[in-house]
């Protein structure tokens, strides 16, 4: 991620383990910072790391900062999710469909320049949870994937590939058009194979 410009990582963890930021994951750890309390769910740690990264036009490389951030939960990820150029999500309908609407926003002025590139417009990557029995998040992500509007991994361990960020960066959205309250609907209806009526 460092190699292709990102600068900060910010992790949502819910109630999973809580991620091995610092030395053990992410290189050097430089510092480290705790805001809340340990009794609360709201609790953040943040800090730094090191990172080398190729230089540009040289063999070389160079060191850069990379700025990180972990938490249980917070009332709203709003915020995060304004302001990431990147969104990697599970597949909930509600995660998805605020992502898909904070990729929209972005990329309403992305689309309307001449000249773009893929890594030009924000993106929702949505990672399967593949050992769910009812796998129906993967029913919803397979159609709006298809249709467009977001990239799907098909199992969590996909990210580590090699070439996994190469190809979400060729991958370009198509503008998912939020502001219709039953375009959502529509999507689920056709995945789950319901007859439309006919007045």
């Amino acid at each position: 991620a460092a190699s292709r410009g990102y600068r900060r990582i910010i992790i949502q963890y819910g109630k999973g383990s809580k991620p091995l930021v610092g030395t053990s994951m992410l290189g050097g750890e430089t510092a480290v910072n705790h805001q809340g309390s340990a009794r609360d769910d709201s609790v953040s740690h943040s800090g730094s790391y090191l990172a080398s990264v190729p230089a540009s036009g040289s063999p070389s490389t160079r060191t850069i900062s990379i700025e990180w951030e972990v938490y249980k939960f917070k009332p709203s990820l709003e915020i995060d999710m304004e302001y990431a150029d990147l969104i990697i999500s599970h597949a909930g309908a509600g995660s998805i469909m605020e992502g898909m609407s904070m990729c929209r926003q972005r990329n309403q002025k992305t689309s309307s320049n001449q000249k773009q590139e893929a890594s030009d417009y924000k993106k929702i990557v949505v990672v399967i949870n593949n050992k769910l029995m009812d796998n129906h998040q993967m029913e919803l992500a397979e159609a709006l994937y298809n249709r467009g509007y977001l990239f799907m991994i098909t199992d969590p361990a996909l990210l580590l590939k090699d070439d996994a960020m190469d190809e979400v960066e060729r991958f370009v959205p198509r503008l998912f058009q939020g502001g219709d309250p039953l375009a959502f609907g529509r999507v689920l209806e056709d995945f789950m194979g319901f007859e439309k009526k006919t007045s």
